[in-house]
Parts: C-alpha cells; sequence; structure tokens
C-alpha cells in the first residue's frame, strides 16, 4: 500500500473508508475475510488503482451487495480513494 496516500490513515479510518466505498457498514466489512487494500502501478510505478480481494467463504448475504469480479476483487482509481477520503 503507498502509504503516502494512506499512512495518515488509521485501521479503523481505512476500514470505514473501505466499507463506505463498497456500500457495506463497517460492521459488515469487519465480518470479511479479505487480502487487505492493494496497489495496481502503471509502468512508472505510478498507482492508478487500487483493489481488495474477498474470500469465497465469506458471508454470501454480505458478498451479494459487493460488485466482485470473478476473480471475488473489487477495484477503485485512485481518483475514487483520495476524493472519497474527504481530504
Amino acid at each position: 500500500m503507498d502509504h503516502r496516500r494512506t499512512g495518515h490513515m488509521n485501521e479503523q479510518e481505512r476500514n470505514e473508508h473501505l466499507a463506505h466505498l463498497l456500500g457495506i457498514s463497517p460492521e459488515e466489512f469487519s465480518r470479511l475475510h479479505h487480502s487487505g487494500l492493494k496497489e495496481v502501478t502503471d509502468s512508472e510505478l505510478q498507482v492508478y488503482k487500487y483493489y481488495i480481494q474477498f474470500s469465497r467463504e465469506n458471508p454470501q448475504d454480505i458478498l451479494a451487495k459487493l460488485d466482485v469480479d470473478a476473480d471475488n476483487n473489487v477495484y477503485f482509481s485512485a481518483s475514487e480513494w483520495e476524493s472519497e477520503k474527504g481530504t
């Protein structure tokens, strides 16, 4: 994770922010098993998006609320992550 962008957020704030972006409550997010926020960089190592991968073993009622791809990943653009943080 790029700590220049996310280092000032503590774990609870980061998890609340992720829950908000995912459209679920912080309590629902806390029940999920996931990879944590991962970066995707371009050839110049600039972050252009983030993703989080969810285990298929998670509660199906929560997974159904998420816009996951075939690999159970949800992607966020770098600008989504930054603008939604309210910083």
